[in-house]
């Protein structure tokens, strides 16, 4: 609870906290520790983030994936109609609009707006608190914020319902789910 304070109000990055950054993710291939295959499917925790976004989407809204991946959650919303569908991750992948990059030069420089953001697993969590990622998605999020991730044993944990108040957003639900932790937040 500590660090994550520290990382919500003073933002500068622990020194003893180090993490995977986005060259060594760019760089996994097929047989390597976080290669892609390992992201192809579904997980238990997965049926309650796309219940969230479907809660609080139509199948009209642009959806933003940060932390994408292989885009098996941009699947699962593509077969349940929704046709508004855009990923970013720092390795590129077989798909129509993918935007490759690392999370923090994309939405610092990102123009528009998109519906719904949300990522799943531990993506955000590897951003350094020096980086506004919470303004930045916030800034970019029309409707809302769907969150599932970690909040304990990260790099960098935050107090995302704080970041997120900061931004006008409210926390319409918060749901543990098998180690993560289920984030909604709405305009």
């Amino acid at each position: 609870m500590i660090e994550a304070a520290w990382n919500t109000y003073v933002k500068i990055p622990l020194p003893w906290v180090r993490t995977l950054g986005p060259t060594y993710w760019a760089s996994q291939r097929v047989g390597d520790p976080h290669g892609p295959e390992k992201y192809k499917t579904l997980q238990r925790e997965s049926a309650v983030l796309l219940k969230a976004i479907t809660a609080v989407a139509t199948i009209n809204d642009s959806v933003l994936d940060v932390g994408s991946g292989t885009g098996r959650h941009l699947k699962a919303l593509r077969r349940q109609g929704f046709r508004h569908l855009y990923g970013l991750d720092v390795r590129p992948c077989r798909r129509e609009a993918m935007f490759v990059a690392p999370f923090e030069t994309w939405l610092a420089h990102a123009v528009g707006t998109f519906d719904i953001i949300f990522t799943f697993g531990m993506t955000i969590e590897l951003v350094p608190p020096s980086f506004p990622i919470c303004h930045h998605m916030a800034r970019l999020a029309k409707k809302g914020v769907v969150l599932m991730i970690q909040e304990r044993g990260v790099p960098y944990p935050r107090l995302w319902k704080q970041e997120f108040a900061r931004e006008g957003f409210t926390l319409t639900t918060y749901q543990p789910c098998n180690g993560n932790s289920l984030f909604v937040f709405e305009r």
